[in-house]
C-alpha cells in the first residue's frame, strides 16, 4: 500500500465527516488506506464512524491526546507513506498526488510539506508557509519552525525511526514544532509550494489554553536536547507566539466582559515574555508617530 492517512479525533463530531470526505476525494490512483483513531471521544463520534462500514479502519482508546493517537494509527498503517490529518481539518483533492511525488522525487529525504490555507473564526482565509526549501536542524532552532501536521507526508520508516510524536505533549500545542526537529534529524525536508490543506483557526482562548502545557514541555525537551544555548531562539519564539495567543484570548475575554479571565491571561503574558509588552508599546508609538507625521504633511 502506497499512502496511509491517518485521523486522530477527540469530540469532532461537527467537522469529522468533512475531513474524512476530503481523504475520499484524493486524486489517486490507488486509494489510500484511512485509519481513524477515536481518543477516548464521548460525543456522537463512534456512531459517525460505524456509518463508513469497512471503508475505515477505526481503533478506540481511552483519551490520551493527539500525540498517542497519531502514534497508534502510525503503528497499525501498511502504507510506505504517513499523512496525518487533524479531525478539524480538510484537504484539497490534490495533497496526496502532489506530495507523494514530490517524496518520489527526493527518496533520501524523510518528509515532505506543502503551503496551506489558514481559515480563520470569522472565515476569512490566508495562506501561508511555515518555510521555504529544506531547513537544516539549526535553521529550525532559530526559526521556532513548526510544521502543523495537516500539511505533511513522511515516509513511514523514518517516522518510526524518529520515534514518532512525543507523547508528553499529550493534546498541547507545540508538539508538531518538536517533531519538526527530530523528525530533520532523519532527514532533508521538501517543499511543495502550493497550499494543499485547509487549517481551521480555533478561537484565542482555546488557543491559549492549547498551549500552555505544550509551550512548557516543549522548553523542558528542547534544552534537554540541544542545550540551553543552542536551543535560546527557538524557546524565545515560542514564548513570544504563546504571549500573542494569551493576549489576543485577553482581548476576547475582555469584548465579552470577562474581565478576571482576562486580566489573568495577560498576567501570564507578561510572566511567560515580558519583553512582548515592551515590543507592543514600541510598535504602537511608531504607528502614532508615522500618523502625525502624516497628519503635518
Amino acid at each position: 500500500m502506497r499512502v496511509s492517512t491517518i485521523i486522530p479525533t477527540f469530540n469532532n463530531e461537527g467537522t469529522l465527516a468533512r475531513a474524512i470526505a476530503s481523504v475520499f476525494a484524493q486524486d489517486l490512483d490507488e486509494p489510500a488506506e484511512v485509519i481513524v483513531v477515536n481518543d477516548g471521544s464521548t460525543d456522537t463520534t463512534a456512531e459517525i464512524l460505524a456509518g463508513y462500514g469497512d471503508r475505515i479502519r477505526v481503533i478506540d482508546q481511552r483519551n490520551a491526546g493527539a500525540a498517542a493517537a497519531r502514534n497508534a494509527g502510525a503503528s497499525a498503517a501498511r502504507g510506505d507513506y504517513l499523512a496525518f490529518l487533524d479531525a478539524d481539518d480538510e484537504w484539497l483533492p490534490q495533497k496526496l498526488r502532489v506530495t507523494t511525488a514530490a517524496m518520489d522525487r527526493a527518496p533520501d529525504a524523510a518528509l515532505a510539506y506543502s503551503d496551506f490555507i489558514v481559515v480563520n473564526p470569522a472565515g476569512t482565509r490566508t495562506i501561508k508557509s511555515p518555510m521555504r526549501g529544506s531547513p537544516t536542524l539549526d535553521d529550525l532552532l532559530d526559526s521556532g519552525f513548526g510544521f502543523f501536521p495537516t500539511v505533511v507526508v513522511i515516509r513511514r520508516s523514518v517516522f518510526h525511526a524518529s520515534g514518532g510524536f512525543c507523547e508528553e505533549f499529550r493534546g498541547a500545542g507545540f508538539e508538531d514544532a518538536y517533531m519538526a526537529l527530530t523528525m530533520r534529524e532523519q532527514g532533508e525536508f521538501v517543499h511543495v509550494d502550493q497550499p494543499l490543506a485547509l487549517y481551521y483557526e480555533a478561537e484565542p482562548a482555546i488557543l491559549a489554553a492549547k498551549y500552555r502545557r505544550g509551550y512548557r514541555v516543549l522548553v523542558s525537551l528542547v534544552r534537554e536536547r540541544y542545550g540551553a544555548r543552542r536551543s535560546r531562539k527557538l524557546i524565545a519564539r515560542a514564548s513570544t507566539f504563546y504571549a500573542s495567543l494569551l493576549v489576543s484570548a485577553a482581548a476576547d475575554q475582555a469584548k465579552r466582559k470577562m474581565f478576571g479571565r482576562a486580566a489573568a491571561s495577560l498576567f501570564e503574558a507578561a510572566i511567560v515574555n515580558p519583553g512582548y509588552f515592551v515590543e507592543l508599546g514600541r510598535a504602537r508609538s511608531r504607528e502614532l508617530a508615522f500618523h502625525r507625521s502624516q497628519r503635518s504633511n
